[in-house]
């Protein structure tokens, strides 16, 4: 079934080199659906007009498969999932990752589990709470609601800019673990990456540059624990 967001996605990733199934496409369709339906209520984006959606969103997300290979079954965690982007986003298209979830508001963490029961994303843990800087004791919690570090993936977009990721997820990272930025044209320079990374114990892999319109660049990169 056609509608503007899924059109304005399956032209987008083809442009863009991205593979969308048939059944990704209805996933992400219904992810929009439930996204803009909360929005209404809570501050979940105040990105809801479908065509923008699916680029600013959805196609957004998307990029990130690039770097994560389809059978790729890491320990990931997404910082800031927000409204799940890209968390469930990756859910779908990605679904042999072991998925949480990381929000600190608990009226977006409510989404999140609303929003995997409709997907039936059963697998997908929602966990309240934020990463905390290396040696700041957590909080005192209840079994399995908090991440389970170390990661094997710590993935992230538009929650903390990249140089200060980089020294939180860091610690957090599992012997060959890796970290996966996104920035848009205002991305840190390589040099300035690399310097933050070696200071953090990550080196720089890999860079790519994605234009997800034709106002909208994205910068990528992925950072690895030796």
């Amino acid at each position: 079934m056609s509608s503007v967001y899924r059109d304005t996605l399956l032209a987008g990733a083809a442009r863009l080199g991205l593979e969308v199934s048939d059944s990704l496409a209805d996933g992400m369709e219904r992810h929009f659906a439930l996204v803009a339906k909360w929005a209404e209520r809570i501050n979940l984006t105040t990105v809801t007009e479908p065509r923008l959606a699916a680029s600013r969103h959805g196609l957004d997300c998307l990029l990130f498969t690039a770097m994560i290979p389809l059978s790729a079954s890491w320990n990931t965690v997404d910082v800031g999932s927000g409204a799940g982007f890209p968390g469930i986003v990756l859910a779908l298209a990605r679904p042999t990752l072991e998925l949480t979830l990381l929000e600190p508001i608990r009226k977006r963490t409510s989404f999140l589990r609303v929003a995997l029961a409709e997907l039936h994303l059963d697998r997908v843990r929602v966990v309240e709470g934020k990463l905390d800087p290396p040696g700041l004791k957590p909080p005192v919690t209840a079994p399995r609601s908090t991440p389970v570090w170390p990661a094997d993936l710590i993935i992230s977009r538009a929650t903390i800019p990249p140089l200060e990721l980089i020294p939180l997820a860091a610690p957090r990272l599992s012997p060959g673990g890796q970290l996966i930025l996104t920035s848009g044209s205002g991305a840190p320079p390589p040099s300035e990456l690399a310097r933050a990374a070696e200071v953090a114990g990550l080196v720089p892999v890999e860079r790519r540059e994605f234009r997800l319109d034709a106002d909208e660049t994205r910068i990528l990169d992925r950072l690895q624990r030796p």
